[in-house]
């Protein structure tokens, strides 16, 4: 029975480990997301000021 229980927690670990994946990778998306939102943002702004 242990070695059921140690594949069941390898399972559960390979699991959270993913979820942890998925969700770092979500966050740099995020994030890659908001620094060309600020560049888009500080081109127009820059551009006013050339104007």
């Amino acid at each position: 029975m242990a070695g059921l229980k140690s594949f069941a927690d390898l399972k559960g670990l390979s699991k959270q480990l993913k979820e942890d994946s998925e969700a770092r990778a979500a966050a740099e998306a995020e994030r890659i997301r908001r620094e060309k939102e600020q560049q888009a943002e500080a081109n127009v702004f820059r551009g006013s000021l050339a104007a």
